[in-house]
């Protein structure tokens, strides 16, 4: 149902390894931090989603950016211009 542990599965391995661990066959953090919104508000709360990554294949690297705000790109300051 839920994990514990919040992170991106960008890489096909972990997505078999966390499927693997709990029976998943979907993962959702987008979702997370909304549901508990609504609860704490004591408001009903559904997500529906349509998976777009195959579990087979790995996230492309710009699915892992960081973004701010405005929607800009958040660059590691060692990393190439973004």
């Amino acid at each position: 149902m839920s994990s514990a542990a919040i992170a991106i599965a960008a890489a096909a391995t972990a997505k078999a390894a966390l499927h693997a661990r709990s029976g998943a066959v979907a993962v959702d953090l987008e979702a997370r931090s909304v549901a508990g919104a609504a609860s704490r508000a004591g408001l009903p709360f559904l997500v529906i989603r349509a998976i777009a990554d195959p579990a087979e294949h790995d996230l492309p690297p710009a699915a892992s950016a960081r973004l701010k705000p405005d929607g800009r790109r958040i660059c590691a300051p060692s990393s190439t211009p973004c």
